[in-house]
């Protein structure tokens, strides 16, 4: 289940309203989650990487999240 299906349920199994507004945003959303976990797959793909060695990367890719998206 990705993080916009986990949000959406949470939102359901609480009782909040949930209308065509803001479904049609979460299926927009899961194209978007869709495509960067194809992305990452390939990016991995074309640096060489594989499920084996994905852990050896993980400082790395930690570090370019955190300069992109955890700017606090």
């Amino acid at each position: 289940m990705t993080a916009v299906e986990t949000l959406l349920d949470w939102l359901k199994n609480n009782h909040y309203y949930i209308g065509n507004d803001l479904l049609e945003k979460v299926e927009e959303l899961k194209e978007i989650e869709k495509q960067q976990i194809i992305d990452a797959v390939e990016w991995g793909n074309r640096k060489g990487y594989d499920e084996h060695t994905l852990t050896c990367i993980y400082d790395e890719d930690l570090k370019y999240y955190n300069e992109t998206f955890n700017k606090e």
